[in-house]
C-alpha cells in the first residue's frame, strides 16, 4: 500500500512550464462502443477487451490448472476475456500479491492462479462452454460502484436481466490452462495497477550562464527634458548575471540621475548577490560605491522553523524565527520570534477556512522594546471567493500613527479567461488595474495628502516595455520609459528557497511603514526589481487526484461505499475498520440502503463525528488515510519546495469537492497550497464527455486558465 503515493509524487517530476499535469489519473479508458451486446451488463461496466488479448477456445483448456476456493469476494483477478464465440472466460490481469492476511484480492494469487486460464468449473459446474455473460454473473467478481448502480440496471433491464445468479460464497472453481497458450497482456506491479506506457524521464542540465538587463529612463514632459537623453533625465541600468548550476545570481546596476536635477544623489553603482544555500536557505550580500553595504540570509532548520537575519552598514540588525504550529479547531497558528538593535518583538496570526468561500485571518505584533499591550499592532483580514470573483477586506489599528491609528482596505478581483480586472480602495489611494496576457494598464489615484496634493500615477504595459506617468500633485507630471528583463529573472526565481525568502522579506517590510522595521529588510529592490516580479506570469499548475495519490486509502469509497452500511466492497475498509476497532470506535452505521441508494458526504461525516468527535475523526484521517505523520510532513515540503519552484497546485477528484475540503482540515501543514477556488469534483465540469479521466484533465485546464 505505501507504493502507490510514492509512486504518485514521482510522478510530479514529469511537470514543465506552460502546461498542464494530472497526477493520479488512469490511461484512457477504452472505447466500449462496439463490444458485442451479450456481454453482462455489470462486466461492460467495469473492463471491456484489449488489442493484445490472444482468441481462445474454451473447450481447448485441457491442460494442468488448479482447484481453488474463494471465499469472498473479490478474488483478485482484475479482468476476464471471453473466448471465441463469447464462449467460456479466461483469467486475465491477477493482482501478484497479498497484501495482508485475508486479504480478498489476493486471494488468486495466493491459491497459484495464473493468467491465460480458463475458468473450468464453478462449484462442480462445467462452464467451458457456457455463455461469457453467465460466468460473468456466476462469479459477480467485482467491487460493486454504487455511482454506477443506475446505468447497470438500466444495461439489465436492455438485457432482459441477468443470465444467472450470482454463486454463493465460499466458491470451488477450477481453472485449467490451453497447452500452447502463451499470455500477451500487461503484467502487473505489486500494488496491482496497470503500468502507465508512453512516459520517459530524461535528466537536462540546467544552463552553466544565463545573462540579462533592464533599462529606464525618467524625465518631465518638456521638450527640453526629452531631446536632452541622457543628461537630462534620471537613468538606471542593471546586468544580470545567472549561475543555474551553482543556485546562484549577481546584479550590477547603476544610478544616473539627471545633470543639475534637483536630487542629492550624485549616482552610484551597485553589487548585489544571493546565493542559494543546502536545504533551500538563501544568502545574500549587497554593496555600493556609497560605503552602504547589507547582509542577510533565511534557513529552514529542521523541527525548528525558519530562522532569518539581516545587517547592515549601519549596524541595523536583526534575527527572526518563524513558526507554524498545528491547527487547533481548524485555526492554524504562525508566530515569529524575532530580536533587533530596538528590542525584542513577536508576530502572531491565526487563519482559519471558515467554508470553500471564507477565509480569515487575524494578526497581533508588539513594536520592538515597546511591550505594553496598548502598543500592540492589531490587523485581521477577510476573504470571500466564488468562481471568478474574490472580494477581499482588511483593517489594522497602530496607535503609533496619531492622526489615523485605524486603517483599512477593500479589493474585488474578477479572472476570466480574456482578462484579470482588479480594483482597490483604501485610506490612502484607489487603484484600477486591467491584465489580458502581455498587456497591462494600471491607474492610482491618492487621497488628498497633508498638503492638499492628490498624487496620481498611469502606467501602460506590453510584454516587457512599459511607461509610467506619475504626478506628485505639485509638479508637472513625469514620463518613465523602462524595459524589464525576462527569463533570467524567471530562472533564478524557480530555486528553490528564493521566491519564499523575497515574499518572506517583503511580509516583514509591510510592517505598518513604522521606521524601526525598515531594519528588517536592508534589501530594499530597485525600482526595476519590483516591475520584474510583476513580471512574474509563468507559473505551473500541478494537479492531483485526492484518493490514492494525497492520500494513501481510498477515502470516498471507505466512507461513501463502506461505513454507511458496513460493506466490505472496497478492500481499504480492512484498515479503516481495523483500526476503528482497536479505538472502540463503531466501523459502521449499520444502515440498510436500498441498492443503488447513497448518503451524502457531508451527511457521512457529520454523523462519524456526532458518534466518535472531532478529534478522533481526525486521528483516522491523518493515521488511515494520510499516512501518518512522517509522510504529512514529507509531502508538505515537497509541496513547500516545489511551491518555490514556481507551482501552484488544484485537487480534481471523482468524490466530492465538499468532502475534500472537509478532510484537508486535518491536515493544516497541507492547506495553504490547496485553495478551495482550485478544489473540485467531476460533477461541477462543464465538459461533455464520458471519461472521468478526461473530464478531470479538461477542469485541470479550466483551472489553468482561470488562474493565467
Amino acid at each position: 500500500m505505501a507504493r502507490r503515493p510514492i509512486l504518485a509524487l514521482a510522478l510530479l517530476g514529469c511537470i514543465y512550464q506552460f502546461s498542464q499535469s494530472f497526477v493520479g489519473t488512469p490511461s484512457t479508458p477504452r472505447d466500449l462502443s462496439r463490444v458485442p451486446a451479450r456481454v453482462s451488463a455489470e462486466y461492460l461496466e467495469r473492463l471491456g477487451p484489449k488489442d493484445s488479448d490472444v482468441p481462445f477456445d474454451g473447450t481447448s483448456a485441457t491442460g494442468p490448472g488448479a482447484a481453488v476456493e474463494f471465499k469472498k469476494r473479490p478474488f483478485g483477478i482484475l479482468r476476464y476475456q471471453p473466448g471465441n464465440g463469447m464462449k467460456g472466460a479466461m483469467a486475465m490481469e491477477i493482482i501478484p500479491k497479498s497484501r495482508y492476511p485475508g486479504d480478498p484480492q489476493g486471494q488468486a494469487f495466493a491459491s497459484g492462479v495464473q493468467s491465460g486460464w480458463v475458468v473450468a468449473s464453478i462449484n462442480g459446474q462445467n462452464v467451458l462452454s457456457e455463455d461469457f455473460g453467465k460466468i460473468m454473473d456466476l462469479l459477480d467478481d467485482e467491487v460493486a460502484d454504487p455511482r454506477f448502480s443506475k446505468s447497470t440496471a438500466l444495461a439489465l433491464e436492455k438485457q432482459g436481466g441477468r443470465m444467472a445468479e450470482p454463486a454463493a460464497a465460499p466458491l470451488q472453481v477450477t481453472f485449467a490452462s490451453i497447452p500452447g497458450y502463451v499470455y500477451k497482456g500487461a503484467e502487473l506491479k505489486e500494488d496491482g495497477q496497470v503500468p502507465i506506457p508512453g512516459l520517459k524521464f530524461q535528466k537536462v542540465p540546467l544552463k552553466l550562464l544565463s545573462l540579462g538587463y533592464a533599462a529606464s529612463a525618467e524625465g518631465g514632459l518638456e521638450k527640453g527634458s526629452l531631446t536632452g537623453f541622457p543628461y537630462s533625465t534620471d537613468n538606471s541600468a542593471a546586468l544580470l548575471l545567472a549561475l543555474p548550476r551553482l543556485g546562484g545570481r549577481m546584479t550590477l546596476g547603476l544610478d544616473a540621475p539627471a545633470v543639475g536635477g534637483d536630487s542629492d544623489d550624485s549616482g552610484h553603482m551597485e553589487l548585489d548577490y544571493e546565493q542559494r544555500l543546502p536545504g533551500d536557505g538563501l544568502a545574500a550580500l549587497k554593496m555600493k560605491t556609497n560605503g552602504e553595504w547589507g547582509a542577510s540570509f533565511l534557513q529552514e532548520v529542521e523541527d525548528v522553523g525558519v530562522v532569518s537575519g539581516a545587517l547592515n552598514s549601519q549596524l541595523d540588525w536583526n534575527l527572526d524565527l518563524n513558526q507554524t504550529y498545528d491547527a487547533v479547531r481548524g485555526f492554524v497558528p504562525t508566530v515569529a520570534y524575532g530580536a533587533t538593535q530596538d528590542g525584542l518583538r513577536v508576530r502572531a496570526r491565526v487563519a482559519k477556512a471558515f467554508s470553500p468561500s471564507w477565509f480569515g485571518s487575524y494578526g497581533l505584533q508588539n513594536i520592538p522594546g515597546k511591550y505594553s499591550p496598548v502598543d500592540f499592532v492589531h490587523d485581521s483580514t477577510v476573504t470571500f471567493s466564488k468562481g471568478a470573483h474574490t472580494i477581499q477586506a482588511a483593517a489594522a489599528y497602530d496607535r503609533q500613527l496619531l492622526k489615523s491609528p485605524l486603517t483599512g482596505s477593500l479589493s474585488y478581483a474578477l479572472r476570466t479567461r480574456i482578462a484579470t480586472l482588479y480594483a482597490a480602495l483604501d485610506s490612502q489611494q484607489y487603484r484600477l488595474a486591467v491584465a489580458a496576457g502581455h498587456k497591462q494598464m494600471t491607474a492610482s489615484l491618492g487621497r488628498k495628502n497633508e498638503d492638499g496634493l492628490r498624487p496620481s500615477w498611469l502606467e501602460l504595459r506590453l510584454g516587457k516595455v512599459a511607461a509610467t506617468l506619475s504626478s506628485d500633485g505639485s509638479s508637472k507630471p513625469r514620463l518613465r520609459l523602462s524595459k524589464q528583463l525576462g527569463p533570467v529573472f524567471d530562472l533564478l526565481d524557480e530555486l528553490p528557497g528564493v521566491s519564499a525568502f523575497r515574499c518572506f522579506n517583503d511580509a516583514i517590510t509591510a510592517d505598518a511603514g513604522r521606521e524601526s522595521a525598515d531594519v528588517a529588510w536592508i534589501f530594499q529592490r530597485t525600482d526595476q526589481d519590483k516591475a520584474l516580479k510583476r513580471m512574474r506570469e509563468r507559473r505551473m499548475l500541478v494537479g492531483f487526484d485526492f484518493d490514492c495519490t494525497l492520500t494513501v486509502r481510498h477515502f470516498y469509497k471507505v466512507f461513501a461505499w463502506c461505513y454507511p452500511c458496513g460493506s466490505h466492497s472496497h478492500p481499504h475498509y480492512e484498515a479503516f475498520a481495523d483500526w476503528c476497532e482497536e479505538r472502540n470506535v463503531e466501523p459502521s452505521l449499520q444502515l440498510q440502503l436500498p441498492r443503488g441508494q447513497q448518503l451524502e458526504m457531508d451527511g457521512i461525516l457529520n454523523e462519524f463525528t456526532r458518534k466518535s468527535g472531532a478529534d478522533t475523526l481526525k486521528d483516522l484521517l491523518r493515521e488511515v488515510f494520510f499516512g501518518g505523520e512522517a509522510r504529512i510532513k514529507l509531502v508538505a515540503e515537497s509541496l513547500s519546495r516545489m511551491q518555490q519552484a514556481g507551482a501552484d497546485f488544484g485537487i480534481v477528484t471523482a468524490g466530492t469537492s465538499t468532502g475534500v475540503l472537509r478532510v484537508l482540515t486535518a491536515v493544516p501543514e497541507w492547506m495553504p497550497f490547496f485553495p478551495s477556488n482550485r478544489i473540485w469534483d467531476t460533477s461541477q465540469g462543464r465538459h461533455s464527455i464520458g471519461s472521468v479521466a478526461g473530464q478531470k484533465v479538461l477542469m485541470l485546464r479550466d483551472i489553468a486558465s482561470a488562474q493565467a
